[in-house]
């Protein structure tokens, strides 16, 4: 949050303290404003940026979350005038937020609508999400279209916790997603940036390579997700496939690892799209775009080759649909493959753990 303090004394210095002893509030406080103390003045780190009667045009110039008021006793016959410019101004951010908001979601629309119309885009967009799992359908839409270069993104806070950080000549250069509220509800606005405009350490990735444990253990994770019985079936020609009529999802074990956890990956999606027969107005047609496109972003995620969907049909089989409707479908997308990438990554851990764990030899 982002804080101007007006007035300087005992109490600014206080805030300043506790606000300094407590980083993880979130509190940046930009500056006083006092009619005593000198411009420059600094006290830890926070600098006196001129007069109280310099209010509105700080505001004016700058976007604040909250204003602190830490005036003297003897201030407070100004408080009146100085709350009234501050309610004036919250009116006018409050419109700028809305407008910006009202704006930043028509560009999304705009994003959804051209991914699940255009083959390239859409192609595009799997790629995008395979990179940046954690990230909705819509934010990949707005930095796609915003920053066609992006390749892996976050927000300040999220490079922080990679151990990186936005380079100082890149900070004003942000695309607009939405993000989670520090306070916990409903989302607001973020700048994320690429990773080309950021430094530090470099990301590591999980790569499944055929024949590992660790390959092992994301196949049975996928698995374990299918809703239906898994059956072996060698005659079958393909890797995997749901089986809609018998409920069941049959595997054949003698195709390459890289091969079953793509397939693999579709037809647990597929089994549970249909809902153990629940969903009566499943259609393995129109679902199979859905399903493969959760095979891609995972195998994108892991390092694991597999060619794009079939997307012949794509603007058919979003024909008629509103953008709202387009961006939930893409959502749906992205959440099974975060839960199936999550799971796996939960497993891999555990598995690293039991490794680490040391060896109790027995006594003699």
């Amino acid at each position: 949050k982002h804080v101007l303090l007006i007035g300087y004394s005992r109490a600014a210095e206080g805030f300043i303290d506790r606000v300094s002893l407590n980083p993880e509030w979130g509190y940046h406080i930009q500056g006083i404003l006092d009619d005593h103390k000198d411009p420059g003045y600094v006290y830890k780190k926070i600098p006196v940026l001129g007069p109280i009667s310099h209010l509105e045009t700080f505001l004016a110039a700058n976007t604040l979350d909250e204003i602190v008021i830490t005036l003297s006793i003897g201030e407070y016959a100004n408080l009146e005038q100085i709350v009234s410019r501050k309610t004036e101004n919250d009116t006018k951010w409050k419109e700028q937020q809305q407008a910006e908001r009202d704006n930043t979601t028509a560009m999304q629309d705009a994003g959804v609508m051209e991914i699940t119309t255009s083959p390239d885009a859409y192609a595009r967009y799997l790629e995008m999400q395979g990179d940046n799992p954690a990230y909705s359908a819509g934010n990949i839409a707005l930095v796609m279209f915003s920053d066609p270069e992006a390749t892996v993104f976050g927000t300040r806070d999220r490079w922080k916790t990679l151990n990186r950080s936005v380079m100082d000549s890149e900070k004003n250069n942000g695309v607009k997603i939405f993000a989670r509220s520090p306070m916990g509800r409903g989302y607001t606005l973020a700048d994320a940036y690429d990773i080309r405009q950021t430094q530090g350490r470099e990301l590591s990735r999980i790569s499944l390579k055929n024949d590992s444990k660790e390959m092992e253990t994301a196949l049975t994770t996928v698995l374990n997700y299918a809703v239906v019985p898994v059956v072996i079936d060698k005659e079958l020609p393909s890797p995997a496939f749901y089986d809609e009529t018998n409920l069941e999802l049959a595997i054949n074990p003698d195709y390459p690892d890289n091969e079953a956890f793509a397939a693999i990956a579709a037809e647990v999606a597929h089994s549970r799209f249909h809902a153990k027969g629940a969903n009566r107005s499943y259609d393995r047609g129109e679902c199979d775009l859905d399903a493969q496109s959760i095979s891609y972003i995972l195998c994108r995620r892991y390092g694991i080759e597999r060619p794009m969907p079939d997307m012949t049909n794509l603007a058919g089989l979003y024909e008629g649909w509103e953008p709202q409707e387009r961006r939930q479908a893409l959502d749906t997308i992205q959440d099974t493959s975060k839960q199936f990438g999550r799971s796996i990554e939960k497993n891999l851990e555990m598995g690293k753990q039991r490794s680490r764990a040391p060896v109790h030899r027995p006594t003699r």
